[in-house]
């Protein structure tokens, strides 16, 4: 996935890992799709860390080749609206209050 340089190819070295990224998370301003092109292979896996476009944050765990937790959080009040699959719902993001999600997309208490 790096290029064989030099000179140093930022679009080789952070567009890979830019891309295998969008396969697991897409997000907008106020929504975010989970595991939209999850590819076969990857049965089982977690993602941690991941920068929303509007500064929240985002780990996914799946197990199976299906989601089993979101948690979402921010440094500030966000509203978002959650997709996966065929199932989507509206979750409302308190500062530094981390929210997580089941696989239905059904708010877990923490």
């Amino acid at each position: 996935m790096f290029d064989f340089g030099p000179p140093f190819q930022i679009d080789a070295n952070l567009g890979g890992p830019a891309g295998i990224t969008e396969m697991l998370v897409q997000s907008t301003d106020n929504e975010i799709s989970v595991l939209p092109a999850l590819p076969g292979q990857w049965l089982n896996g977690s993602l941690t860390g991941v920068r929303l476009r509007d500064g929240g944050k985002l780990d996914i765990a799946w197990k199976e080749g299906r989601l089993i937790e979101v948690k979402l959080q921010s440094e500030h009040a966000m509203k978002y609206r959650v997709l996966y699959s065929d199932r989507s719902t509206e979750v409302q993001i308190e500062p530094r209050k981390p929210m997580v999600l089941d696989g239905a997309l059904h708010a877990v208490g923490m």
